[in-house]
């Protein structure tokens, strides 16, 4: 007798395991990952210099213009004139009232904060100014941004890509300035995603 109830037990065991196995084998094995999807953030400032083809912005060393941007101050003018006109230097196009030195153009995907700023102070004889409007000789320095200062100028605190192209009126007032006032400055149009 007891062989069988080792033997009923066995069965019944055999038979708890048999069950058991469709149970075992329903589980669900898997192995994970994380999926990544990106849409890519295009932040890209156009600069156009007038007469020239646009430039498009890059990071690290950054984009130059093909031409520099200068005022020329003749002995005629006895060291004093306001509201010059920028010229393209090597290219002969000028500002004008209804040409601007430069178009902004945001091309890329980003909302753009635009500033402009020059490396150093220019001489004090000297005050440099922006716009996005043409100012003519009545212009007043209430209506125009000095470059000169430590932050620059905001161009556009958020340029979005659905705005039209923003003109850029550069000015430069001369004040008893001599030929010892003669020098270069660099110009920065940066921009970054907001």
């Amino acid at each position: 007798m007891r062989n069988i109830s080792m033997n009923k037990i066995m069965a019944v065991l055999l038979f708890a395991l048999v069950l058991g196995i469709p149970f075992a084998m329903a589980a669900t094995e898997y192995v994970k990952t994380t999926i990544s999807y990106d849409i890519g953030a295009n932040e890209e400032l156009s600069v156009t210099l007038v007469g020239n083809a646009a430039v498009a912005s890059a990071t690290g060393a950054g984009a130059s213009l093909a031409h520099n941007i200068e005022w020329n101050l003749t002995a005629g003018n006895s060291g004093s004139k306001f509201w010059s006109n920028a010229t393209v230097g090597g290219a002969g196009s000028v500002q004008t009232m209804s040409s601007p030195i430069l178009q902004l153009d945001n091309t890329g995907n980003r909302n753009l904060n635009v500033t402009m700023n020059i490396s150093s102070a220019v001489d004090s004889c000297m005050k440099l100014y922006g716009n996005t409007t043409a100012q003519g000789t009545n212009a007043t320095i209430a209506a125009s941004k000095n470059l000169g200062g430590a932050l620059g100028w905001i161009v556009d605190p958020s340029f979005t890509p659905a705005e039209a192209a923003t003109d850029i009126y550069l000015y430069m007032n001369f004040s008893s300035c001599t030929y010892d006032n003669t020098g270069t400055k660099t110009l920065f149009i940066k921009s970054i995603g907001v």
